[in-house]
């Protein structure tokens, strides 16, 4: 398989009561190639840009927001299996993570509520992975 063009879609919503958690999604833009050879994880080969906009991992319960956030991009990936994966820039805005439900104080007046932890913008230039587990960047910038 050797495919190249755009894939674009909105307003992704899948629960998976099994797995536990429900995922909601706006705007998805993907733009390059993908191509398989068969040979396992080494035959995988992508190359392209993505954008994903207002995207929520929700526990299934509905009690816990794992993850939030209102723009993740990459630039550019190129990946030649799992082995090597180059990325030029991944940027994430306006993240959230391990938002929990408000505790109704009057039901549990001993429980603590966790704060999430929010990020305004998180960047990194020049991902570079290697044998599936040796990492580097380049520079790592937060707001």
């Amino acid at each position: 398989m050797d495919t190249s063009g755009e894939l674009a879609g909105s307003g992704l919503d899948l629960a998976m009561p099994a797995r536990r958690f429900r995922l909601q999604q706006g705007e998805l833009n993907w733009q390059g190639r993908v191509a398989y050879t068969g040979d396992e994880a080494a035959g995988l080969q992508v190359s392209g840009g993505l954008s994903l906009d207002k995207a929520e991992v929700d526990a299934a319960d509905g009690e816990t927001r794992l993850v939030g956030f209102d723009t993740f991009s990459i630039g550019s990936i190129d990946m030649q299996g799992l082995e090597s994966i180059d990325i030029d820039e991944l940027v994430i805005t306006n993240a959230t993570l391990a938002d929990t439900a408000p505790v109704d104080e009057a039901a549990s007046p001993t429980a603590v509520q966790a704060k999430p932890l929010e990020i305004a913008s998180l960047s990194f230039d020049h991902i570079g992975i290697r044998d599936g587990r040796r990492i580097a960047i380049d520079t790592i910038e937060s707001r």
